[in-house]
């Protein structure tokens, strides 16, 4: 499951990009599990993500294309089944070209 997480959070990050044109902040989201048998589990990484994120805005946030900007996340409800987990989440096509490489 971290590793669902930390991918959707990093396809956040990459699609953001058309939103944050708009705005001074970049929302960051993931499907995680607040209710449900695992909800537990989704709270302690609710809290890291929440964490990260103030840290990092506390430092003046990032930049990207040389603007700054404060990110934001969006936590949505997976309930603790994977069959809801992906499809709950919207994924934007990202808009600039990035150069990282898929393995």
């Amino acid at each position: 499951m971290r590793t669902t997480n930390i991918a959707l959070l990093a396809a956040a990050l990459v699609t953001a990009t058309p939103v944050a044109a708009q705005t001074d902040q970049i929302t960051l989201g993931t499907a995680m599990q607040l209710t449900g048998r695992l909800a537990n589990t989704g709270r302690y990484y609710g809290h890291g993500y929440q964490l990260a994120i103030d840290k990092i805005n506390e430092k003046g946030g990032v930049t990207v294309a040389g603007k700054k900007y404060k990110l934001a996340l969006k936590m949505l409800d997976s309930q603790s089944d994977v069959n809801l987990g992906v499809p709950s989440a919207p994924c934007r096509r990202p808009t600039t070209t990035s150069t990282a490489r898929s393995r």
